[in-house]
């Protein structure tokens, strides 16, 4: 990767070689999202139309507010409720591009000259998209610098396969719990069963009635989330996650300790179209203790997967 030409080695308002690495910077984050590329500047172009420079701004804001972004200065955790996209608040905060009104990123616009265009808070400046009328000075380049040097990690959508595998199922009356539990433990074999696909990684029922305990079943779901679709006009790395909910029951702190994403792979960076990750780890389900009747103990969904590409741009601050 290379930095930004800095705007104080520009040659002039209409350098358009340095311009074009903006462009370039635009093309690269839209092609990310699967929007279409764009062209550089060519010989002749005018670089100071304002319609050209409010397009990009617009784009930015649009893509922040479809979330496709992921914010990557925030710390990603085991169980988080969900994953940290981009909101206009937080992307306002890590590009620096703090001015204006709630919900508007703070380009900076300028009718006329400011005393010192390097300060953000001049009182020529107004924020938000540049419109017609407005000058097309050193700071509508800077600060779409910013922006997209803010958008470094992008996300999408996988499809979940696999089959659900059982390793246990007992019926009929025991006369304590701890037999019925033991009794479906004893059944396990010693290798996975192909069983019918079931939305369930793991849970435990214990069914009581006025006769005494019945009932015992022990089911994981082994799957790999397939990423595909993936962009390949640039190498990137990547994480993945899949998303654990709660079915309403009490939550098994065997496998996983809260429902929330998890993390079920990482990839080295390349440039392909599709990824794989395998399916989550699982400890050896163990005999519950301290449930009641008519419960699942440890039943959850898996709901949604989802991949991080950390991609590595051309150009960047």
């Amino acid at each position: 990767m290379a930095t930004f030409t800095a705007l104080s080695a520009w040659t002039s308002a209409q350098d358009r070689t340095a311009a074009n690495e903006i462009v370039l910077a635009y093309s690269e984050r839209r092609q990310c999202v699967l929007d279409g590329a764009i062209a550089e500047l060519a010989s002749g172009d005018n670089a100071q139309d304002t319609v050209f420079w409010t397009a990009m701004q617009e784009w930015v804001a649009s893509s922040i507010t479809a979330e496709e972004w992921i914010d990557d200065n925030a710390t990603i955790t085991d169980g988080d409720a969900a994953l940290p996209v981009h909101t206009i608040a937080t992307f306002k905060t890590n590009s620096t591009l703090t001015g204006g009104t709630t919900g508007v990123i703070g380009f900076r616009r300028a009718t006329t000259w400011p005393s010192d265009w390097t300060d953000y808070a001049d009182a020529a400046y107004s924020y938000g998209p540049i419109e017609s009328g407005d000058i097309v000075g050193p700071w509508i380049y800077e600060d779409l610098q910013k922006a997209f040097d803010a958008m470094r990690w992008s996300h999408k959508q996988g499809a979940v396969y696999g089959v659900a595998q059982k390793k246990g199922v007992r019926a009929g009356f025991y006369a304590t719990a701890e037999e019925a539990v033991s009794a479906a433990l004893s059944a396990w074999p010693t290798a996975w069963d192909d069983g019918a696909v079931l939305s369930y990684i793991s849970s435990f029922r214990v069914q009581v009635s006025a006769d005494g305990w019945w009932s015992c079943i022990v089911v994981r779901n082994r799957e790999n989330d397939i990423f595909q679709s993936i962009p390949v006009h640039l190498a990137h790395s990547a994480s993945a996650y899949r998303q654990i909910t709660d079915d309403g029951a009490t939550f098994n702190t065997v496998d996983f300790a809260t429902p929330g994403w998890y993390e079920s792979g990482t990839f080295a960076s390349a440039t392909v179209a599709t990824r794989t990750a395998v399916e989550l780890p699982f400890s050896d389900f163990p005999a519950p203790v301290g449930y009641s009747e008519n419960i699942y103990y440890g039943a959850f969904s898996d709901s949604d997967s989802s991949i991080i590409l950390k991609w590595t741009f051309t150009n960047t601050l």
